[in-house]
């Protein structure tokens, strides 16, 4: 699939992929939740909590730029080298939330994100600054 080339299609994409991914949990069995069933090695609830995470590392990221300040890079307590190590600290903050609860923080994420991306023009957004 190609890359989204305007704002539109970026919040399209964005909320579709949001929906698919959300309406999956519709379907998982309560005793299911934290079985590693994906890929053998994830949750649901891993997942998830993965997706929270990164979604506030992209978020601080934009809140510091914001505020004039350089970001460290790629984010605090992160190097390029060991971002799988990441998980480890998302799941760590958000780890034992219930799914239910996950799938809220997630959906308030995703808002956060669209409101972001709306703020911005089509050069902010698709143009190497």
């Amino acid at each position: 699939m190609p890359l989204p080339k305007t704002k539109e299609e970026l919040l399209i994409r964005l909320n579709q992929a949001y929906e698919n991914l959300d309406t999956e949990f519709n379907f998982i069995e309560t005793n299911r939740v934290r079985q590693k069933e994906i890929d053998g090695l994830y949750s649901c609830c891993d997942l998830l909590t993965n997706q929270i995470g990164w979604a506030n590392l992209l978020l601080y990221l934009e809140e510091t730029e914001q505020n004039g300040m350089k970001p460290q890079m790629p984010a605090p307590g992160f190097k390029w080298n060991y971002l799988g190590d990441s998980a480890e600290t998302f799941y760590k903050n958000e780890g034992k939330k219930s799914l239910s609860q996950l799938r809220k923080d997630f959906a308030v994420k995703v808002g956060m994100i669209s409101t972001w991306i709306k703020s911005l023009d089509e050069h902010e957004l698709f143009q190497i600054q």
